[in-house]
């Protein structure tokens, strides 16, 4: 997924950048809503997560909106390109962590063991890679996707929206040649970042790969 380019913004609830795109941006924190189904405190035992009979029927509702912790900033990037609602929670409390959880439902995702027991819904972690993080998050939530959606930004997390073609100018840092070819362009409606295919969503696209691969194996 390339991107334009988009200025520094401060620190709080965002994306972790990448030197291959954008610098960070932030996003605010969305109006709360409150209701819908938070999973219980979960972690990896041997290697396999225990669910109920219950659980796995609530795992196939509608999608969850993740608030991940300041120690899996790349993750919280690869749950967007996925398509999810991802808030990436650095340089702000716990407390403030866990108020987000219940408030808006959302579904924590960290590698802390003591914040993953204060929160009333929660993924715990141990995989210091991007790969092993994927594949632990998806054995706890199998219906994790597995392919690239251009809906969320990776940067702040808005919705994007295909660019209008009509318009005689492309959007700012998007080449005259790709504007002018077929090639697909998003824009995020927060930041404006703009996103198209490009070898870096082929990187992107190889990860994913590998993980669809080992829940194929495991079926």
């Amino acid at each position: 997924m390339k991107a334009s380019r988009a200025p520094k913004q401060p620190s709080g609830l965002h994306s972790e950048g990448s030197g291959r795109t954008a610098p960070l941006g932030s996003s605010e924190i969305p109006p709360v809503r409150k209701g819908g189904w938070q999973p219980p405190f979960r972690k990896l035992i041997a290697g396999r997560p225990s669910l109920g009979r219950d659980e796995k029927a609530k795992m196939r509702e509608p999608d969850p909106r993740w608030i991940v912790d300041e120690m899996l900033g790349r993750l919280s990037r690869y749950l967007r390109f996925l398509g999810y609602d991802t808030l990436y929670a650095h340089g702000i409390r716990d407390d403030q962590i866990l108020e987000i959880v219940r408030e808006e439902g959302r579904w924590l995702v960290t590698r802390d063991r003591d914040l993953a027991r204060r929160a009333p819904s929660a993924f715990l972690l141990h995989r210091f890679d991007l790969q092993g993080q994927l594949e632990e998050l998806q054995a706890l939530y199998p219906s994790l996707r597995t392919e690239v959606r251009f809906l969320r930004c990776p940067l702040c997390n808005g919705m994007l929206v295909a660019s209008e073609r009509s318009r005689p100018r492309p959007p700012k840092d998007v080449p005259e040649r790709l504007w002018a070819s077929s090639v697909p362009i998003y824009e995020c409606q927060d930041c404006g970042q703009s996103y198209w295919e490009g070898s870096h969503t082929e990187e992107i696209r190889r990860t994913l790969a590998r993980l669809q691969a080992r829940r194929t194996s495991r079926a």
